[in-house]
């Protein structure tokens, strides 16, 4: 009889696990990307502008839209020199009102590069013709010490960390 009480127990358990399993293999199967490999792809299909090469078009007076796709706080704490703000959720929403014109130059960025891949191929798809990713985000322009913004007017960074604050995000 213990035996049999055993067979009643461990059968159930059987089959869940079995359908545990199963369940996690399917999720392989549908080709679920993960976080870095998705920025992967968008940083190799994206089209990019160095930090200093921005920073002289911006002084030469080139028509060149920079959109800051980063969240409020990041924004309002400090952005390139004429940047606008544009979230990354709402770009399919709202480029057309910030970008107007589909050949203007865009260049859009973020704290490190990834989500502004993302962005840039986005509005490849929705039809803008000139669109770059700035390499290395936001970061990179602080380390290659070029000048941010604010409601204040310039500001400049004294300490920086560049630690990604969405890491734990990618796992």
């Amino acid at each position: 009889m213990s035996q049999r009480r055993l067979m009643q127990f461990m059968v159930p358990l059987l089959v869940l696990v079995l359908l545990a399993s199963s369940a996690a293999l399917a999720d392989e199967a549908k080709g679920i990307k993960s976080p870095k490999e998705i920025c992967g792809e968008a940083k190799a299909a994206a089209k990019h502008v160095k930090p200093a090469d921005l920073f002289e078009q911006i002084k030469a007076g080139e028509d060149v839209v920079v959109v800051d796709i980063r969240a409020r706080g990041e924004y309002e704490a400090g952005h390139l020199p004429g940047a606008v703000w544009l979230p990354s959720g709402f770009i399919p929403f709202k480029a057309k009102k910030v970008i107007p014109e589909a050949g203007a130059k865009v260049v859009v960025y973020c704290l490190k590069g990834c989500r502004s891949s993302c962005a840039a191929v986005t509005l490849n798809e929705m039809g803008y013709k000139d669109v770059r990713d700035l390499c290395g985000g936001v970061a990179a322009w602080i380390a290659a010490d070029l000048p941010l913004e604010n409601l204040y007017g310039r500001i400049k960074v004294v300490e920086f960390s560049d630690a990604d604050p969405y890491a734990a995000l990618a796992d």
